[in-house]
């Protein structure tokens, strides 16, 4: 291995339009720690014409993927052609799917380890022994956060702790990106259209635990990066990067306000407010009439929406996916509050629920209907069970999933009727009621917005255009 050891960070295809800032993380990790010692890029499939043929040409050493559980998949895939064309290459597994199922992951590919939980420490310190040459097996075991498979035994290394303080990470590294890719585009989506539009990360983690959601199988506890940490990001995308419009896709932004009043004020004072507009991810359980100067702060401060997962109309229903300290009062209540202090909403909504009637069904319908003037934009998806999610588990106890992902996901690709996990009420009513909504929302969407969109990514990908283009009018 030469002196500086060639890193390939990866990110496999799933439509998308923003950069994938976990590898960016990995990359400003590796660079403020081990200055000099590696040579770094990062392929967003989404961008990449041929993922292979990209890794192969920079010739790595190490390929680190990441992979969401619809990703899986080809990511396995990928891994077994670079095993074949390059089997020198040592191959590294992160992300919420391999820490959910490690042994089936590792035992489907050919990746030499699987990263678990947070990554940043763990994945520098593999690559430290790769580079020294101590890539044995018995290496790897004094390695916390680790699983990989020795003969036909598969192997866990202990937990590792999560990384204190957050701000030990320095800011994700979008040098490695083609930013423009991603700025140029015009797009239409949630509150925010227009171009120039990007995320960031303030927190990682969320205190509750929803059946639906994976979260909690990489970030066990709620940490903040501090207000000027936040700060210095978002001036450096405004400056380097030119950015117009900001969605914080921090799971619960809302949840401490006292933080959240800091950043309005010091965006106020700087003149943030001016350059920026942004929404953020809320819960409707934190938001009560008391609330009402901070939302009317935050809209002092550039926000212009804040997002809500309303999920159901169904007070049952919420209460099975949500647990506590939830109810469609509370859902209701936030819609108010919300528009009150002059900002937008947008919900989230499910149907095709394990448990839910034909009554709860038409129950969220109803909600949305009901709140159609006041909910500026909602989408409508059904529920589905990722793995590390309680619901998957559920639904594997009721038979309407397989037990093994990968064969789960076969019968999907083979069949999208399959994509259905409701044993309560049937696929033909629940998608004709998300049909409906769909509608709904499509109206929403504004003339102007819908017309510049079209001719906007038409010039930049006529392909992918016409396809979402005709999705839409099948869906309608």
């Amino acid at each position: 291995m030469s002196d500086k050891t060639r890193i390939c960070l990866v990110n496999p295809p799933l439509e998308g339009p923003y950069p994938p800032l976990g590898l960016a993380y990995l990359a400003s990790y590796l660079k403020k720690y081990e200055q000099g010692k590696y040579i770094l890029c990062i392929i967003d499939g989404n961008h990449s014409k041929d993922v292979v043929r990209d890794i192969l040409a920079f010739k790595p050493d190490i390929v680190g993927f990441t992979a969401l559980s619809p990703q899986i998949a080809l990511t396995v895939k990928f891994s077994r052609i670079i095993r074949g064309k390059a089997p020198q290459i040592f191959q590294i597994i992160g992300g919420i799917h391999v820490s959910a199922e490690p042994e089936q992951t590792l035992r489907k590919g050919s990746f030499d380890i699987g990263i678990l939980g947070e990554g940043e420490e763990t994945f520098r310190e593999v690559v430290g022994l790769v580079r020294g040459g101590r890539q044995g097996y018995e290496a790897f075991r004094s390695v916390a956060g680790l699983a990989f498979i020795k003969g036909v035994e598969f192997i866990r290394t202990p937990s590792r702790p999560e990384i204190m303080p957050l701000e030990s990470i320095p800011v994700p590294d979008r040098s490695l990106f083609n930013m423009e890719r991603y700025l140029s585009h015009y797009l239409v989506i949630r509150g925010l259209s227009g171009n120039r539009i990007t995320t960031l990360h303030t927190s990682r983690g969320c205190p509750y635990d929803c059946v639906f959601c994976s979260c909690g199988i990489v970030f066990k506890k709620v940490r903040y990066f501090p207000v000027d940490y936040v700060i210095a990001e978002v001036k450096e995308l405004i400056r380097v990067h030119k950015v117009k419009s900001l969605f914080f896709t921090d799971d619960t932004f809302i949840i401490n306000k006292d933080r959240v009043r800091q950043i309005c004020n010091r965006f106020i004072a700087e003149g943030i407010n001016k350059q920026l507009k942004w929404e953020v991810q809320g819960r409707a359980n934190l938001i009560d009439w008391q609330d009402l100067d901070l939302l009317k702060l935050m809209k002092d401060a550039g926000c212009v929406q804040v997002d809500y997962g309303f999920e159901t109309g169904s007070d049952k229903i919420l209460k099975f996916l949500k647990k506590t300290d939830v109810s469609i009062d509370f859902n209701q209540r936030a819609i108010e509050v919300t528009k009150d202090a002059g900002l937008k909403v947008m919900g989230t909504f499910m149907v095709g629920i394990p448990g839910e009637s034909e009554d709860d069904l038409l129950m969220t319908r109803d909600f949305i209907i009901r709140n159609i003037s006041k909910i500026d934009h909602f989408q409508t998806f059904i529920a589905t069970p990722y793995p590390g999610a309680e619901l998957n588990e559920i639904c594997k106890e009721r038979g309407l999933v397989e037990a093994d992902y990968f064969a789960q996901f076969a019968k999907e690709q083979a069949n999208p009727c399959a994509m259905y996990y409701c044993d309560t009420v049937s696929q033909e009513k629940a998608i004709s009621v998300q049909k409906f909504l769909n509608k709904l929302a499509l109206d929403k969407v504004s003339l102007k917005d819908k017309a510049l969109w079209l001719m906007y990514n038409l010039v930049k990908s006529p392909i992918g255009v016409f396809r979402k283009v005709t999705g839409v009018f099948k869906k309608a």
